[in-house]
């Protein structure tokens, strides 16, 4: 019968102390965060504004999906502590006792190891769950909601979670009990030395790292540095291509950095530029070590840059999305219609839309006020059905009058704007860099619209005021602004519908009402559906998407927070992943060591020195992909916001992001120092009572 002996309990947590503190930390991580997306949790029940139920099952399969990684952290952290019980084990099979009662002996001190971790984990786990609720509920409600104290059914799927990961290790430990012979076992973690390298290679790799950065460089100069933004100058597909160049090119350029770094060191020792001192030792020692290390380095970089972009890159994205909203969403309501698979231009509809005011002030939504919006072809020339374009997203620049211009701004609390009769404005979006037409923009020209010429407003000709994104016509960011008199004697190209509500719009009211308008709209205007109800196998519509501020406030704010933990959680995952593999490596690599510390105590060198040159050799494997991993995330950082271009300065007000980035490093490098600190003094320790045998054993 098992059972736990618990003077040896306090034994048995110290040998394991690493798995012990990564246990903890996953157990209490995993609960804490899966907890959000529990269907008794009140934080995703929302109230009668918002309604979060929808995305609970979807919190939930993000975090199952990001722990599977937890699974690689456990059994690599479990694998070591294997290794560091090998040789205990290998003696006891030369002596004769019974694999399988070895097997049930580790077995038993993990399962005990386990258990406690597992206790405590789950108590840190409450803690992280009140912490996160709060933070959470305090962004979204902007008050603290009451969280439960336990959740049944988020504390079974993590029993269940960790019972597997256990049950796993255990059986790949047992395994390896079981079948290798004692020399296997001893040299299961030796690494064959590599081979030599010729000069030609290690030439060609040094060629190749240039070549890489240099490739990085280039994308990062000429495709990415030309007023990038979702629709400029190079197409979606194009700066996406070219962003994946660039992050293949990183992971090429890490790897072959870390192997250049090996041939330094190698070429230091062989060349005895160092020739005396402990500098020449922890060269020799580093060269040894990074002969067989270099995979495990390259691994503990990418997983630290993905780190650092869950930590930073996600949380800056998702509130990226949030400015966004409240970019585009001007108005309380956005009905925008679209002709894009219209081939005839007489079959564009001349839309009454009473019928979306009436519906919606059946729904309680009552409109204080509203404007539907006429947009014209400038020429006739300009429409041009699917079949007739090159490019299905090769949309035209409409016109609209000012009167519907003064209407929206109107709308969204800007001063009007006077016009002349022969007068036109240019309207842009506040997002966009027009700096790179101001020249073109400088010079004196005029528009042949119908019967009248058009010249530049006197006034005010370029406006970059944010009027939403949905005045404008599919895939172009500006339009033109002419007379009234002008206007009607163009071709309707659309009519949308925009409006401002009094009050807040309750969540199921504003989906009640799209459902509504979009059956409504499908009825009336059928003969649309059945000339172009489809496109291919693809349906399609031609009315919306229909947008409510208070559904986007309710889908973007969640999701936002939700993203920014999730991105904290990828974060420190992956953290701790990176942190336990190189402590792991230290502490074996220490224990490794032990007899040459003992020859320097015996030569006349002190406790102290020895435990110093212990840290120089560990920091350098710490802090080598600590640094490469910041350069590199530094460049995809740079690749994302020089993609998004003008809209990370509106969006973010100038730098402001920069602050969200210097949190996570802090985070990052309080980790570091961390574990840094707890594999010291395991290391410290272990010298110290090497050092003290070996002194006894010589008196």
């Amino acid at each position: 019968m098992y059972k736990i002996e618990w003077y040896k309990l306090r034994s048995s947590i110290k040998s394991n102390i690493i798995y012990f503190v990564t246990l903890v930390i996953c157990i209490a991580l995993f609960y804490g965060f899966i907890s959000l997306g529990d269907p008794y949790n009140p934080l995703v029940q929302g109230n009668e504004k918002y309604d979060f139920s929808m995305y609970a099952p979807m919190i939930r399969y993000c975090i199952y999906v990001v722990s599977i990684s937890l699974f690689i952290l456990v059994s690599y952290v479990n694998l070591y502590m294997f290794k560091e019980k090998l040789k205990d084990i290998s003696v006891l099979i030369t002596l004769g006792m019974k694999r399988s009662k070895i097997a049930i002996w580790y077995s038993e001190e993990m399962l005990t190891v386990s258990i406690v971790a597992f206790v405590i984990g789950i108590f840190g786990g409450i803690i992280c769950s009140y912490v996160i609720n709060g933070v959470l509920s305090l962004i979204a409600y902007k008050n603290i909601v009451d969280n439960r104290l336990f959740y049944v059914q988020s504390f079974v799927e993590t029993c269940i979670f960790f019972a597997v990961i256990y049950c796993g290790i255990t059986f790949i430990n047992v395994i390896k009990v079981l079948k290798k012979s004692p020399l296997e076992l001893l040299n299961n973690h030796k690494v064959i030395d590599s081979k030599r390298n010729s000069k030609f290679r290690i030439v060609s790799e040094i060629i190749v790292l240039l070549v890489s950065y240099i490739f990085i460089a280039y994308n990062l100069k000429v495709y990415f540095s030309l007023g990038r933004n979702y629709q400029g100058n190079i197409p979606d597909y194009e700066s996406n291509k070219f962003q994946v160049a660039i992050f293949a090119a990183i992971i090429l350029a890490i790897f072959l950095t870390i192997k250049i770094i090996a041939y330094l060191l190698i070429a230091i020792t062989k060349k005895k530029i160092l020739r005396y001192g402990e500098s020449m030792f922890i060269v020799g020692k580093l060269a040894f070590r990074m002969r067989s290390n270099v995979r495990n380095m390259f691994l503990v970089t990418i997983v630290l840059t993905l780190s650092l972009c869950g930590f930073s890159l996600i949380p800056i994205l998702a509130e990226f999305s949030k400015e966004y909203m409240e970019q585009r969403m001007v108005f309380d309501v956005n009905i925008p219609f679209n002709y894009d698979n219209i081939e005839r231009q007489e079959d564009i509809p001349d839309i009454d839309y009473q019928f979306a005011k009436e519906i919606l002030e059946e729904n309680d939504l009552s409109v204080k006020d509203e404007c539907i919006l006429e947009e014209y072809f400038v020429w006739e020339k300009d429409f041009s059905g699917p079949s007739g374009r090159k490019n299905k997203y090769d949309m035209p620049r409409l016109a609209i009058s000012i009167s519907d211009y003064n209407k929206l701004r109107e709308m969204a609390e800007l001063e009007k704007i006077e016009l002349e009769k022969d007068e036109f404005i240019y309207q842009v979006k506040n997002d966009v860099d027009i700096s790179q037409f101001e020249d073109a923009l400088k010079l004196e020209r005029s528009l042949k619209v119908g019967n009248s010429r058009l010249k530049p407003s006197k006034e005010k000709f370029v406006i970059a005021e944010n009027l939403g994104d949905y005045i404008y016509n599919t895939n172009t960011d500006d339009l033109l602004v002419f007379p009234d008199e002008v206007c009607a004697e163009l071709k309707l190209a659309k009519k949308s519908y925009f409006a401002n509500l009094r009050g807040d719009g309750r969540y199921q009211d504003c989906k009640n009402s799209e459902k509504e308008i979009y059956t409504t709209f499908r009825q009336t205007y059928s003969y649309l559906y059945t000339q172009y109800g489809e496109n291919g196998n693809k349906a399609i519509d031609f009315i919306g998407p229909m947008r409510f501020i208070s559904i986007e406030e309710n889908d973007i704010s969640f999701m936002v927070i939700v993203t920014k933990m999730l991105g904290i959680y990828i974060g420190i995952i992956f953290m701790v992943i990176c942190m336990a593999m190189v402590s792991i490596k230290n502490i074996i690599e220490c224990s490794s060591d032990i007899d040459n510390y003992q020859l320097m105590k015996q030569i006349g060198m002190s406790s102290k020195s020895i435990k110093y040159l212990n840290l120089k050799e560990n920091l350098f494997f710490y802090f080598v992909p600590y640094f490469i991993s910041i350069f590199n995330f530094y460049i995809i950082q740079k690749t994302f916001f020089m993609r998004f271009g003008k809209r990370v300065n509106v969006y973010f007000q100038g730098n402001g992001y920069v602050n969200g980035i210097m949190v996570p490093f802090l985070a990052v490098s309080i980790i570091l120092l961390i574990y840094i600190i707890v594999a010291q003094i395991i290391n410290f320790n272990k010298i110290d009572d090497s050092l003290k045998r070996s002194y006894l054993q010589r008196e």
